[in-house]
């Protein structure tokens, strides 16, 4: 990532305990929503996309070169701080509204793209939300393999088809974890 100006980035331990309620920017997330929601923990999802994101509290520049700030809040034309220049600094009240409303929203993609997403098992659904954050919606619909093992619940075809993407090679930390995860149903 590139960036004219330093950053402040929070350390997983902080931003775990601000995602689970003990401080600024993320704790007041309890106050926006109810968290559960069919199986699917919220809580935990944004444990998970805090610690694959990280947190800065600037505009910087992705690794697709996009303007972007908090936790992997993309800037659109919508935003305030559209057109603002990389390390402009963004509050923590901002970075905490913006990605609540990055989570319900990728929950809600989640569901248009998986019609049955919440009978999906909590894992499956946590790793396909992940995804979709990452990606968003018109780039994960590309993953029809994945969506066929998804939804006969082959498991390892899933995990497959995921292993058989450019993204895997994009984000290969993150990739290779949720590959896991979805392996991992298959022993169940």
């Amino acid at each position: 990532m590139s960036t004219s100006a330093p950053v402040s980035i929070a350390s997983n331990q902080q931003l775990q305990q601000q995602l689970v309620g003990g401080g600024n920017p993320i704790n007041a997330a309890k106050k926006c929503t109810d968290f559960k929601d069919g199986m699917m923990n919220k809580d935990q999802l944004r444990v998970e996309l805090a610690d694959d994101e990280g947190c800065k509290y600037s505009i910087y520049l992705d690794h697709l070169n996009l303007p972007t700030f908090g936790i992997g809040h993309l800037i659109t034309e919508a935003d305030s701080e559209f057109g603002e220049p990389i390390g402009t600094e963004v509050s923590e009240e901002r970075v905490r509204k913006a990605f609540n409303l990055d989570v319900a929203v990728t929950i809600d993609e989640c569901k248009v793209l998986y019609d049955d997403f919440d009978d999906l098992p909590e894992e499956c659904q946590h790793v396909i939300a992940n995804m979709m954050f990452n990606m968003g919606r018109p780039r994960l619909s590309k993953f029809k393999g994945m969506k066929a093992g998804c939804d006969a619940r082959d498991w390892n075809k899933m995990a497959d088809e995921m292993v058989d993407s450019r993204w895997h090679d994009q984000v290969p930390n993150r990739a290779k974890r949720l590959v896991k995860r979805i392996r991992d149903l298959a022993k169940d």
